[in-house]
């Protein structure tokens, strides 16, 4: 096998799973940003008296959180798909669930990660 054949073997996707994930993007990506507004919601509805501080914690969430659209979302092609899905699992864009609607071959790519890179 030519060294070009294993490394698109093992940085693309099936085509059947990039559909699927291009369908499904949007919706998880509005619903990832909802929970985040939530979190601010959640965060900013006591604050009276403590404004600053508020402040600097929705700060952090959007800080934080706007890495991990970006590790998901951003810049999003078929050859680093399965590091976006992976990544949509550990940050919870995306369940367990939800990640069966792919081939065996991906689950099993994104699982392995999954294993590699647990906290």
């Amino acid at each position: 096998m030519l060294a070009k054949e294993m490394v698109d073997m093992s940085n693309n996707i099936q085509e059947s799973d990039w559909k699927t994930l291009r369908k499904i993007k949007d919706r998880l990506l509005n619903e990832y940003c909802d929970n985040i507004l939530e979190a601010v919601e959640s965060t900013t509805k006591n604050r009276k008296g403590k404004e600053h501080e508020t402040y600097l914690d929705v700060w952090n969430i959007l800080e934080e959180k706007d890495d991990e659209i970006a590790y998901m979302f951003n810049d999003l092609k078929r050859s680093n798909a399965i590091m976006k899905i992976f990544h949509m699992v550990q940050f919870g864009a995306m369940t367990l669930n939800e990640l069966e609607q792919f081939s065996h071959e991906t689950r099993e790519r994104v699982k392995n990660l999954l294993e590699i890179y647990q906290d």
